[in-house]
């Protein structure tokens, strides 16, 4: 650096500490003057800098909240989701404890699950079921649900049977009408996926049947297939022309045979 720069530099740095030292020792600063001039020439261009930049900060924000209350909309939705499904599996265990009481109270039932559906050997409509002949299930035993009656074990393997669905076009229940005691067979008609329906042709071509009439077995010789006096279905139609033959009657059974879950395999008489 040269000489004459040097000593301008010094000179600058005196005057600026001398400045220093005397805007902080006397209280009417001589640069109070040049400060307020400052601040009045400013303060326009900072007013406008804040109106220009209010519109951005404050959509800035309220992105940021609204961010916020989405992440916690969807906490919310997510936490009110898992309580629904909480619920409605202890709803679930609940409904299939019951059921699982009341095979149980029926006498010599075994519980089991439905754990197939689908067509086995020459039969259409079957399921099977998770228990077989280490629990005592064997062929021809009687497959009840908590509203009455299901089918028949047609095959049953160590730990799995086969049951043939009451709707089924080859399966025959022999059957009593609950208030007149008449005798007749209900047939399947094949009908089992939607709503089953079977056919009912009493024995006695003088007997009587009418809507709303209900339906049990009248049982097997040692109970098997079918022990007595399982529910089996409701009477909905009567067919007029079969006056003068044995009457033929339309029923839905109590069974949702397309909706099974537990079911009972009655292994002895009730």
């Amino acid at each position: 650096m040269r000489p004459r720069s040097r000593v301008l530099l010094v000179l600058l740095l005196l005057g600026s500490f001398s400045l220093v030292t005397v805007d902080l020792a006397v209280e009417e600063s001589p640069l109070n003057a040049v400060r307020a001039a400052v601040a009045e020439a400013v303060a326009p261009l900072q007013l406008g800098a804040r109106v220009a930049t209010r519109p951005i900060v404050n959509a800035a924000r309220d992105v940021a909240s609204l961010g916020e209350q989405r992440s916690e909309l969807l906490k919310l939705r997510e936490e009110n989701a898992a309580l629904r499904g909480q619920l409605r599996t202890d709803a679930e265990r609940r409904a299939e404890g019951r059921a699982v009481d009341q095979l149980r109270s029926a006498g010599h039932t075994v519980p089991a699950r439905v754990v197939g559906f689908g067509a086995q050997q020459s039969f259409a409509h079957t399921v099977t079921l998770d228990v077989g002949t280490r629990d005592g299930v064997r062929a021809d035993q009687a497959v009840v649900a908590a509203d009455g009656l299901v089918g028949r074990v047609v095959r049953a393997g160590t730990t799995s049977a086969t049951v043939l669905l009451l709707g089924d076009a080859t399966s025959t229940v022999g059957g009593r009408l609950e208030t007149s005691r008449e005798l007749g067979f209900l047939h399947g008609t094949g009908d089992v996926v939607g709503k089953a329906r079977l056919t009912l042709q009493l024995v006695d071509h003088s007997a009587r049947v009418k809507q709303g009439d209900r339906l049990v077995t009248w049982g097997s010789p040692n109970g098997s297939p079918y022990p007595a006096g399982i529910p089996i279905g409701r009477v909905v139609s009567v067919d007029p022309a079969t006056a003068g033959v044995a009457p033929k009657a339309s029923v839905d059974p109590y069974v949702d045979l397309t909706a099974l879950d537990v079911v009972g395999v009655v292994v002895g008489e009730r």
